[in-house]
C-alpha cells in the first residue's frame, strides 16, 4: 500500500503573478491510496474487483496522518494486473493487481 495526500487547488485562484511569486487558493486536501495484492487466482480477482465496481464506495484504509484507520468515500482509478500463469488453458494466476483509491 502506498499512501498519498494531495492538495487540490482552483482553476482561477492559483498560479504565480507578474514577479515570479507563486499564490494559491487551496480548496480541498484528498488522499489516494494505491494498493497491490499478491498473486491470487481468478475467482478470487474477480471478487475483489467487483467490490470496487460502484461510482463511489467506502473504503477503510491505515491513516499515515492521522495514525489510525480511516473511512473514506472514494472511487477507483486504474486498475492493472498482469496474467502470470495459465493452467490447461483456462484457470489463471494473476500477479500484482493494483488499484488507485482517490478520495471524493
Amino acid at each position: 500500500m502506498k499512501f498519498g495526500i494531495m492538495d487540490v487547488d482552483s482553476e482561477d485562484g492559483s498560479g504565480r503573478n507578474q514577479q515570479g511569486t507563486t499564490f494559491r487558493d487551496r480548496v480541498a486536501v484528498k488522499r489516494k491510496i494505491e494498493c497491490t495484492w499478491p498473486p491470487m487466482y481468478s475467482a478470487e480477482i474477480s471478487a475483489l474487483l467487483d467490490k470496487m465496481g460502484d461510482e463511489f464506495f467506502e473504503f477503510t484504509y491505515p491513516d499515515a496522518r492521522t495514525g489510525g484507520l480511516r473511512t473514506m468515500t472514494c472511487y477507483v482509478g486504474d486498475r492493472t494486473a498482469d496474467a502470470y500463469r495459465i493452467y490447461n488453458g483456462s484457470k489463471v494466476q494473476w500477479l500484482d493487481l493494483t488499484a488507485h483509491f482517490i478520495e471524493r
